[in-house]
């Protein structure tokens, strides 16, 4: 599990996702082949055609697994070539990662949450 892991989406260009999770180890610049869960946190600065590139790029990557969190509304959802569906608390499995979407909501309400215990993660 990574934060700010540059994922090479074609050459000369990457992208940052807020979270991500690969198989193995990556090197210090960043990965070439797509991470298996890519989770972004929405921010009062994020326009919706951002998101849309960024989430289009993700799954012309091949990123297995992409999670898209709305801090301020407290609410999460799935993304596929489908479309949003939204996440049924109090968590949300992802493969072999699960996030406790609760207490990650219950931190953010807290002055200085450090998000202990929010994402569970076991390699199998």
């Amino acid at each position: 599990m990574f934060t700010e892991l540059r994922v090479q989406e074609r050459p000369n260009h990457s992208r940052i996702p807020d979270l991500c999770v690969t198989l193995g180890d990556p090197p210090e610049q960043g990965v070439t082949h797509a991470p298996l869960i890519a989770l972004e946190v929405l921010s009062p600065r994020d326009s919706l055609t951002g998101l849309s590139n960024c989430l289009d790029a993700y799954l012309a990557m091949g990123v297995r697994y992409i999670r898209v969190l709305e801090p301020s509304h407290r609410e999460a959802y799935i993304c596929s070539r489908d479309g949003f569906l939204p996440v049924d608390f109090p968590k949300t499995q992802v493969s072999c990662a699960v996030l406790q979407l609760s207490k990650l909501f219950a931190e953010l309400d807290s002055p200085f949450g450090s998000f202990p215990g929010t994402f569970e993660y076991s390699r199998k």
